[in-house]
């Protein structure tokens, strides 16, 4: 499977992290930008060079900050990636599955190890409002 999935395929995977497992989440984040709220979706990765006993931290969320600067171009929610659809915000759109017309920040976090989420600095260019299931520019 492509490592450039999309974003949608998060829920499908949810597994605990072990060992020398790295899992990238996606949370709506308060205004300071850097604090998770509510959980969106993850997706996990099997990195051998993340080790658990050696600081595998830093590497996974080095791994997630790449990966999911990828698949959104840097933060860009209405993003379409190749070979893609829908745009990003769209996917997180269908899968919170509800209107959301209050404009929500989406953020980026690493989890390796069975450790807890670590932000990873990446942040959505603009906040995310939905209406019917589609990404929509925020009142």
């Amino acid at each position: 499977m492509n490592r450039l999935v999309s974003f949608a395929l998060f829920l499908v995977l949810l597994n605990t992290v072990q060992g020398e497992m790295c899992q990238c989440a996606g949370y709506f984040i308060e205004d300071d930008k850097k604090t998770p709220m509510d959980f969106i979706a993850a997706m996990d990765f099997d990195l051998k060079n993340i080790k658990c006993e050696a600081g595998g931290e830093p590497m996974c969320q080095s791994f997630c900050y790449e990966f999911m600067s990828q698949i959104t171009n840097g933060g860009d929610l209405f993003h379409i990636r190749p070979g893609a659809e829908k745009c990003y915000g769209d996917q997180i759109c269908e899968l919170i599955d509800r209107d959301l017309l209050k404009g929500l920040w989406v953020g980026a976090f690493s989890r390796a190890c069975g450790g807890e989420y670590i932000f990873t600095g990446l942040v959505s260019d603009d906040t995310l409002c939905c209406k019917n299931r589609k990404h929509v520019h925020c009142p």
